[in-house]
């Protein structure tokens, strides 16, 4: 599937835990463009948060 620049997507995130890896379904922003001709299939994705910078922790 094509996905246009300022397209949000739910998408499985990895994140550690006591127990390993697990995932959560999380939205994305794209911020890569389609039409922009590129060697690979790859698209660039930025994560969307309900979280603000002072109350995320450093890991």
């Amino acid at each position: 599937m094509i996905y246009d620049r300022g397209d949000i997507v739910i998408l499985p995130f990895p994140f550690i835990t006591t127990d390993g890896v697990q995932q959560k379904a999380r939205p994305a922003l794209i911020i890569s463009d389609h039409i922009i001709e590129r060697r690979f299939e790859d698209v660039i994705l930025a994560g969307i948060t309900s979280q603000r910078i002072y109350d995320i922790k450093q890991t």
